[in-house]
């Protein structure tokens, strides 16, 4: 069994969570103009 450092460990920890948030961030930047666009056009009329 090997020993991993806390140190390491941390690391990969806020690696793998940053490899998982970030496409996501990606994607919302990307469709944010289109997000938007669709609920000015469904948009109650008053």
């Amino acid at each position: 069994m090997t020993f991993v450092s806390p140190g390491f460990a941390s690391q990969m920890n806020n690696t793998g969570s940053l490899l998982v948030i970030l496409p996501l961030i990606l994607l919302y930047l990307v469709c944010q103009k289109y997000f938007v666009e669709g609920i000015e056009r469904s948009g109650i009329v008053g």
